[in-house]
């Protein structure tokens, strides 16, 4: 064979393997192919502002379409809240949401609340094989493919804890399952997930799950001390994993708890620099308060300056004061961010413009005396 340049080289070898594995799909395809999936531009709010700018990196980002999103907690802090106010902006961008509720817990009052629409939600509440939700999942995809749909489409398992395998739905009785349904359902979920999710990884799809933790027995004090109740496939595929942890109980003046401190930790991205976390404000009766967010991460990063109980921040060089010349509280403040949109937006640019962090090339200096190296002590 003549010698030939490299373009010519990368043409032919493409077309060599096309020819080859014609019959089997598999296309021999450049990065540059696949640059809406591999570099996503089309994401879904969390309803959260700050936690779409941790996970993508991206003004007005979120969760992106063409990924895999894995949310894990101790139980009651906020993750199916999280998936369904994921699928209420699906729907208001005009998608379809599919809820797979391994757990039968889901409530429409909430839902509601949330901005789900309960009457267009495709819902399951009686699959709780994962081999049966998982080809669910397959025929969702291909049905996506074959009619060609360019609307957005949220799938989502809550929760892969409660999950069984066929062969363990069988299973009647506790002793009968024993330890060996938990091995037979990590092993399953590790191959199922090896063989589909290239697949469901559409440019219009998102794929999430939900996952409890669970105290490990008998860890050392050098150990991590919970263990995925689902093991490590989730760990391994996924593209983005949010870790939920307490950090206090919000109360009305009657001491009553109403609410969660949740610190929202990205312990995992394929598609920003690394890991983040920020405290989130989650209400028992109306979800995420994005507003208190918005605030607390403007004065983490001297957008906002907080002097007692006030706020003060200007606009167009003039400090803010309300009409009797004070200056505003938090709650001034945060009526001003919901009923003026320019000055939320404005506060909103000022953080996105701190947080977004910019790649650099490998050969960049890098400043030692700004950084600090923590070594792990195996002793």
């Amino acid at each position: 064979m003549s010698k030939v340049q490299k373009k010519d080289f990368e043409d032919l070898l493409k077309k060599s393997i096309n020819e080859k594995y014609k019959e089997r799909g598999i296309r021999a395809k450049t990065a540059g192919d696949h640059s809406e999936r591999l570099t996503p531009t089309k994401f879904v709010s969390t309803g959260d502002d700050i936690l779409d700018l941790i996970i993508s990196n991206t003004k007005h980002g979120g969760v992106p379409f063409g990924r895999y999103l894995n949310i894990y907690s101790d139980s009651g802090l906020g993750k199916s809240l999280l998936m369904q106010k994921i699928m209420a902006n699906t729907q208001k961008m005009g998608g379809t949401a599919i809820y797979f509720d391994t757990e039968g817990g889901l409530y429409t009052k909430f839902m509601k609340v949330l901005g789900i629409d309960i009457n267009r939600l495709i819902y399951y509440d009686e699959m709780n094989a994962i081999e049966d939700i998982f080809e669910n999942v397959i025929d969702t995809v291909l049905l996506n493919i074959e009619t060609d749909n360019q609307e957005p489409i949220v799938i989502g398992v809550d929760s892969m804890t409660a999950v069984t395998t066929r062969d363990g739905a069988k299973l009647d009785e506790t002793d009968q399952k024993g330890y060996g349904e938990g091995a037979r359902k990590q092993l399953l979920l590790g191959e199922l997930f090896k063989k589909s999710l290239l697949k469901i990884k559409q440019p219009n799809v998102i794929f999430i799950t939900t996952d409890q933790i669970r105290d490990k027995i008998g860890a050392t004090q050098w150990e991590r001390q919970w263990r995925d109740t689902a093991g490590w496939a989730q760990t391994f595929y996924s593209d983005i994993r949010l870790e939920l942890t307490p950090r206090g109980a919000i109360k009305n003046k009657q001491k009553e708890v109403i609410g969660n401190k949740v610190n929202i930790k990205l312990v995992k991205s394929r598609i920003s620099p690394h890991p983040r976390s920020y405290e989130a404000f989650i209400y028992g009766t109306r979800g995420l308060d994005k507003y208190k967010s918005l605030i607390e991460k403007a004065k983490d990063l001297n957008v906002l300056k907080k002097g007692r109980d006030k706020i003060k921040f200007k606009i167009d060089g003039e400090e803010y004061r309300r009409e009797d010349g004070n200056l505003p509280t938090e709650m001034d403040f945060k009526r001003l961010l919901k009923e003026d949109p320019s000055v939320y937006d404005m506060v909103y640019d000022q953080i996105a413009e701190k947080m977004i962090i910019e790649y650099e090339m490998d050969d960049t200096l890098i400043d030692d005396d700004e950084n600090i190296i923590e070594d792990i002590n195996d002793e």
